[in-house]
């Protein structure tokens, strides 16, 4: 069956979103299916989720044209997906960890937000108006840190029994000599302080410390040396940035109450650590994550860093057991090994045992959610079905680059090099002068006066020549693209204008050659793929419901017309060179 394309035509969607520009458009619900590809599923939650994760891996802005080729980049990976399980890839040993490990974090995250989050009450009026105060003061704050919570308790008597806070602070803190310094953390605001030191820490008057207060770095007791507030509270700023206000709020009482709530299940657990089995695995890490001079470009541990520990463990060493619904359990390293592509790089290598602690609270939370059933529930079979395409398109992409790759055509190259960007200007000279006019009128009869030859320009006080090489300044930009001996009416700005002069100019632009090598690379890299979906799409049955997917942008509030089209820039230049293989494959894709 050819590719299909329905509910609305690309050619009238301009016609649409100038019809909803005149009134508020909500946005549609997350549950409501966008497209289907081979009759899976993308909903709007989920398009929604994927792009952002996609607009910060790449750094690009969100545009209607980006929001286009994203979902293009969907319908890819879903078509890719199902030619994986073709050949088999949903059999291997690492997708079918990759699901178990998935299938855990999805039901735990589910029986979280069915006991915790969903149960959040919305901030009330009274509730984000004080937000928003705290949001314009700012707070001299000092404390005191510790990693134990007893050392923590025996401070905080010593400075109820009237000790002094900064004499304290330098023996905790461990100064050479006496420091008044010590322990100021600066003048800060409300939300840029973890969220457990902000709520304390907006409860203190001005000299008054405060009880230990556990943060995710450990423990503080905190004094408030200064309050700053800005007395310009104004009702249309406090409306302005309600909305964030309240998602901030939102955010912040998840995390708090969030981390309570996973504290207090695992302090439940009566747990008992190994400690000779949790010394094995810490010396196992270190020896396999051997810190280097350049800190790793990446959140996760990497695949060789994985595959060391893994040599270095035992799998069946317990290292914690604890008690869960009455029964008692055990956490092995083998059960530690399996969480570790996801766990954070930096905790793993500096504080190992914090990283089993994670690892155990997703186990748990993992099996709490399976005791209720929640890997039946629809949230979690939509997450785990949109991840596990993801991971066998990606999976078959890898395979195709390193085991399929196709040589692109000197036609190809050429056509990449005209159509992409490549030629670049590189470098550009050029001799002019421009005289100041200030006003557009002034300027338009100067430049009448020096056309018709009835004023000499070098006569005019602000007469400036120039010749050389071009900067990047606003200017030179307008220089780089005059016409030629030509005087030209040029405004920077209302009332900054120039009558410009370019007598000269040398242009120096990329050629093929010098780029030809990177763009075959690229195409050699995409081309396994394109050539492959040319064979997919044919078959495909794609639906895209368009009218939603413009309410979704007019929601936004991108302004049309617009009628899709592949996105400039680096966007654009990956979607022409994945049209390198056949340029009908993507025509099939847009009516």
């Amino acid at each position: 069956m050819r590719a299909r394309v329905l509910l609305g035509a690309w050619v009238g969607c301009w016609l649409l979103i100038g019809a909803l520009a005149a009134q508020p458009v909500p946005m549609p619900p997350d549950s409501m299916v966008l497209a289907r590809v081979n009759g899976h599923e993308v909903t709007v939650g989920r398009f929604n989720k994927s792009y952002v994760e996609y607009l910060i891996r790449t750094g690009r802005n969100d545009t209607p044209a980006n929001r286009w080729r994203h979902l293009q980049l969907i319908i890819d990976t879903y078509l890719l997906a199902d030619e994986a399980r073709r050949r088999g890839f949903d059999q291997r040993p690492d997708f079918l960890a990759f699901m178990d490990r998935e299938i855990k974090l999805a039901v735990g995250a589910r029986y979280f937000e069915k006991h915790f989050s969903d149960s959040l009450p919305a901030p009330t009026e009274m509730e984000v108006r004080e937000a928003f105060r705290r949001s314009k003061e700012t707070v001299a704050l000092r404390h005191l840190f510790f990693r134990d919570a007893q050392q923590a308790r025996e401070a905080y008597e010593r400075l109820k029994a009237g000790e002094d806070f900064v004499r304290l602070a330098n023996e905790v803190f461990r100064t050479e000599a006496f420091d008044s310094s010590a322990g100021f953390l600066g003048y800060v605001r409300y939300g840029e302080l973890d969220d457990a030191v902000a709520e304390v820490a907006e409860t203190l008057r001005v000299g008054q410390f405060s009880p230990p207060v556990r943060s995710r770095y450990g423990w503080h007791i905190l004094r408030v040396e200064e309050r700053l507030y800005n007395p310009l509270l104004t009702e249309s700023e406090f409306q302005y940035r309600r909305k964030s206000i309240e998602t901030q709020l939102r955010l912040r009482r998840l995390r708090l109450g969030g981390d309570r709530f996973v504290r207090r299940l695992m302090e439940s657990l009566n747990v008992q650590v190994d400690e000779t089995a949790a010394r094995q695995v810490v010396a196992a890490v270190q020896e396999a994550l051997r810190p280097s001079a350049t800190p790793p470009p990446v959140s996760t541990i990497s695949a060789e860093e994985l595959q060391a520990v893994e040599q270095a463990l035992t799998p069946e060493t317990v290292l914690i057991t604890y008690t869960l619904n009455g029964q008692q359990r055990t956490f092995t390293a083998g059960d530690y090994y399996r969480w570790l592509p996801v766990l954070p790089y930096r905790e793993v290598r500096y504080r190992t045992m914090a990283s089993v602690g994670r690892a155990l609270r997703n186990e748990v939370l993992a099996e709490l959610g399976f005791a209720e059933g929640l890997e039946r529930d629809p949230r979690v079979l939509e997450t785990v079905r949109f991840l596990a395409n993801a991971y066998l398109g990606d999976a078959l992409r890898r395979h195709l680059e390193t085991h399929e790759r196709v040589e692109p055509t000197e036609t190809q190259v050429r056509r990449a090099f005209e159509e992409l960007g490549y030629r670049r200007l590189k470098s550009a000279r050029a001799h002019y002068w421009t005289i100041y006019a200030g006003s557009a009128e002034r300027a338009r009869r100067l430049r009448e006066q020096i056309a018709s030859g009835a004023l000499d320009p070098r006569t005019d006080t602000s007469y400036v020549e120039y010749q050389g090489e071009l900067g990047r300044d606003e200017l030179s930009a307008y220089v780089r693209k005059a016409l030629l001996q030509q005087p030209l009416v040029l405004c920077l700005k209302r009332d900054s204008c120039y009558v410009l002069y370019v007598a000269e100019r040398t242009l120096r632009y990329t050629e093929l050659e010098e780029v030809a090598d990177t763009i075959r690379a690229q195409l050699a890299r995409l081309l396994p793929e394109m050539q492959l979906l040319a064979t997919l799409y044919p078959k495909a049955s794609i639906e895209v419901d368009t009218t939603l997917f413009v309410q979704m942008m007019q929601a936004l509030r991108m302004k049309g017309p617009w009628i899709p089209q592949e996105a400039e820039g680096p966007a654009r230049r990956e979607a022409v060179l994945r049209q390198m293989a056949n340029p009908e494959t993507l025509r099939k894709k847009q009516p």
